[in-house]
């Protein structure tokens, strides 16, 4: 009896080790499966295959990638900082336009006081003059309240240099946003209306009578003479005057021509001259004749046409690969003179 129980429970043993191993193996092959199934097919059928391709990439690569970042960020401040100055700049006086600015505000308050002390003076000294009329001659003229006129204006001028130079020697760089200010003030209001009267002085300043009383008395002389040196400042006025109209004339034409242009046509004459020279210089050959080494296009970007043996194409100086139609390259370079790959200036190939 023991020994036949003996035999059993060997048997149960040996079954279970053999139910255990088998468990085991179909385990390991379950996991070579996964593991085969999760690596890259390689089973040296793939030739190209390089085992180090899923590791991290080295540490020379992440430093090269940390430097290029470092510099990218070095020339942005850079860009920041000079967009700062710049700004800055044009808020500003720098030391040399605040002590030339300072030497035209004394020079010009001086001036123009002199001045308004002058034409009022004789303005009003000299108003019984106008009373003057003779058989030959009227001297019945406004002369003496244009001087008077003139006068005032020249002490609104020196009011604004007073106030100019007030501000320079106290604000010093900044001033620059409030004397631009008072500048557009005083261009507006006084030196306009300086022009419009210049124009009313003209009307009596050359007639007969006023002429004759300049040759025949010497108070009247000596306004004449101070309107005269008024109205010849006026000419200079209206010299500029008409440059600055004409200016804006020929800026109103070009704009509008220029706007006038439909379907993204630009006018000949914009650029013209650039796109002419730039023609002149492009390399052209027949697309056969490329170097095996440069052929590395079929078909032109611009047009998405192939190419043929036969057909001219360019090629641009930035790289012996970029080639276009000729046609097409020309009628980009209408709107842009620019290689349409890498945006640099378009020009000639070099020839060795």
């Amino acid at each position: 009896m023991y020994q036949r129980n003996e035999n059993q429970y060997e048997s149960q043993h040996l079954n279970q080790f053999d139910g255990n191993q088998q468990n085991n193996q179909i385990e390991l092959m379950e996991s070579i499966d996964n593991h085969q199934q999760n690596a890259p097919l390689n089973n040296n059928q793939d030739p190209h295959y390089d085992p180090n391709a899923d590791l991290p990439p080295p540490m020379e690569n992440l430093q090269e990638s940390l430097r290029r970042i470092s510099t990218r960020q070095q020339s942005f401040r850079e860009l920041r900082q000079n967009l700062d100055n710049s700004a800055q700049t044009a808020r500003e006086y720098n030391e040399i336009e605040l002590r030339k600015v300072k030497k035209q505000s004394i020079q010009y308050f001086i001036t123009t006081a002199v001045t308004c002390g002058v034409w009022v003076g004789y303005g009003v000294g000299k108003r019984d003059t106008t009373k003057i009329r003779t058989p030959d001659y009227n001297c019945d003229t406004p002369i003496s309240t244009w001087l008077i006129v003139m006068g005032a204006t020249y002490g609104l001028q020196c009011i604004y240099y007073l106030y100019q130079m007030i501000l320079v020697f106290t604000k010093k760089e900044k001033a620059k946003p409030a004397i631009q200010l008072l500048s557009l003030a005083n261009f507006c209001l006084i030196i306009n209306f300086q022009v419009a009267w210049l124009i009313y002085g003209n009307t009596f300043h050359y007639t007969r009578d006023s002429m004759r009383c300049k040759d025949n008395n010497d108070d009247f002389k000596s306004m004449w003479v101070l309107m005269m040196i008024s109205i010849a400042f006026g000419y200079i006025l209206f010299l500029v005057y008409g440059l600055l109209t004409c200016c804006c004339l020929c800026a109103s034409c070009i704009l509008c021509c220029g706007g006038g242009a439909r379907n993204g046509q630009q006018p000949q004459f914009v650029g013209r001259i650039p796109y002419m020279n730039a023609v002149k210089t492009l390399n052209k050959k027949n697309f056969k004749n490329i170097d095996e080494t440069n052929k590395n296009m079929t078909e032109c970007l611009i047009c998405l046409a192939q190419f043929q043996d036969d057909e001219e194409i360019t090629e641009l100086n930035c790289d012996k690969r970029h080639y276009f139609h000729t046609e097409c390259i020309q009628s980009w370079m209408k709107k842009k003179l620019e290689c349409p790959l890498c945006k640099k200036q378009v020009g000639a190939v070099e020839k060795a």
